[in-house]
């Protein structure tokens, strides 16, 4: 599969499982920026987008909800990536 359909297919599927304001979240916030990552990062190293989960919601010390970016999870550890930023917990 070419990565326009696996990106595709990606995002509706994390568009399918989210509702309200969760959901127009994503639609709202996956463009350029994020594309140009899925693309030139992601796919180039991994070649699909297993456990990589769009405009993933972190909350903080104050309870407020953030939004990371693109956030890779796979077992117990999280990668965060947000524009020029990665962040590992």
């Amino acid at each position: 599969m070419s990565f326009e359909q696996m990106h595709e297919a990606w995002i509706k599927q994390h568009l399918d499982r989210r509702t309200g304001e969760r959901k127009g979240r994503l639609e709202r916030g996956h463009r350029h920026g994020e594309q140009l990552f899925a693309r030139s990062v992601w796919w180039e190293v991994f070649g699909h987008f297993e456990h990589l989960h769009p405009e993933f919601e972190l909350t903080g010390a104050s309870s407020r909800i953030a939004l990371s970016g693109d956030s890779h999870i796979s077992g117990k550890t999280t990668h965060y990536f947000h524009g020029n930023c990665i962040n590992t917990r």
